[in-house]
């Protein structure tokens, strides 16, 4: 717990600017620069399903730059439903994204392009202990205060090793230097079973200079394979690592 505790003062000591992509479940064609940490942080999240209701907490997903074009993230999250006295981990993964196309979101012209691929590696929940794989092609542009980000890719789940289509669509609209609102429909589409399509509407404060980004967002469902509705609140923090140099 100190540790816990000492590491995220020395990332708000040594913050610049953050990249916040809570509270979607789709992605920008971003990554962390060189030798810079991005932790997303979902404090707290609350998912209801019909009568179940799950607490989702220490929500987590940390983007280590290692090169230019490439980072590193890996992530996960602690389930408890109600009614349950153990948590459960859900939703781990450890993915590469890269760079195919510099753009705006490099601060560049045209579109940003950019594919993440990796492993979903096992949950703790009886029939979802085994490894899926997951591949997203990501788009960016921005078209004046408004940015918008679509995803598309294929993945292999946990429980049967199914194969699903992913999509996603995210419209975020600057109200101020520091305010985003944003929507998003997701979704998850396989040959057998219902898909799990969702929508979101939230909202993203940031504080450049200290690289943090809050972020609060509520989803509902679309689908019967989708929960009801979920709430989610976080914090992203942004840092260099000892000795990296920034651009």
């Amino acid at each position: 717990m100190r540790r816990a505790a000492a590491l995220f003062f020395v990332a708000v000591a040594a913050a610049s600017t953050a990249f916040a992509y809570r509270p979607f479940r789709t992605t920008d064609a971003a990554i962390a620069e060189p030798g810079r940490v991005e932790i997303e942080y979902g404090a707290i999240g609350v998912e209801q399903n019909g009568p179940e209701t799950t607490l989702r907490t220490s929500d987590l997903r940390l983007d280590l730059g290692v090169a230019d074009r490439f980072e590193f993230v890996l992530q996960g999250a602690s389930a408890k439903r109600e009614g349950e006295s153990d948590s459960d981990l859900v939703d781990p993964a450890a993915f590469v994204k890269a760079i195919v196309r510099r753009g705006v979101l490099q601060r560049e012209s045209g579109p940003s392009l950019a594919v993440q691929s990796g492993v979903l590696l096992p949950e703790t929940i009886d029939g979802s202990r085994r490894t899926g794989l997951e591949t997203l092609a990501i788009a960016s542009d921005r078209f004046g205060d408004l940015t918008l980000h679509l995803d598309a890719g294929m993945a292999v789940d946990r429980e049967e090793h199914d194969a699903q289509a992913v999509w996603g669509v995210v419209v975020e609209h600057s109200l101020t230097s520091q305010l985003r609102v944003a929507a998003e429909v997701f979704g998850e589409t396989q040959a057998s079973g219902s898909p799990d399509d969702s929508a979101l509407v939230g909202a993203i404060l940031d504080f450049p200079e200290q690289g943090i980004a809050l972020d609060s967002g509520f989803r509902a469902g679309l689908t019967d394979g989708a929960e009801d509705w979920s709430v989610t609140v976080g914090v992203t923090i942004a840092f260099a690592l000892p000795g990296a140099s920034g651009r």
